[in-house]
């Protein structure tokens, strides 16, 4: 039997289409930094961190129109090191977020 191998890691597959597949992972635009999760979706890595992950992200909301910060600031923020400060602006009502 013919097997195939990931040119990135040690995985190995018996189909050319899983290794595709599975390829593509090493490719992914949204990697968590807190486990091993990959995504290529924003939706799917935000979802992500609100179930698996209590990193209070997923509540953030603007302090002065209550508006959830949008997902693309949530990613920028949670590729930060712990304990970094950050200054994000509301883009309806231009109080400082966070």
């Amino acid at each position: 039997m013919m097997m195939f191998s990931c040119q990135h890691c040690d995985v190995r597959t018996e189909s050319v289409e899983d290794l595709i597949l599975h390829e593509k992972l090493h490719k992914c635009k949204y990697n968590c930094n807190i486990c091993e999760y990959k995504s290529n979706s924003l939706n799917n890595y935000s979802e992500h961190l609100y179930r698996w992950h209590d990193t209070g992200l997923n509540k953030a909301k603007c302090y002065g129109c209550n508006k959830p910060v949008p997902y693309e600031i949530l990613y920028e923020i949670s590729q930060l090191p712990k304990n970094t400060k950050y200054n994000v602006k509301c883009d309806t009502c231009d109080i400082q977020v966070m």
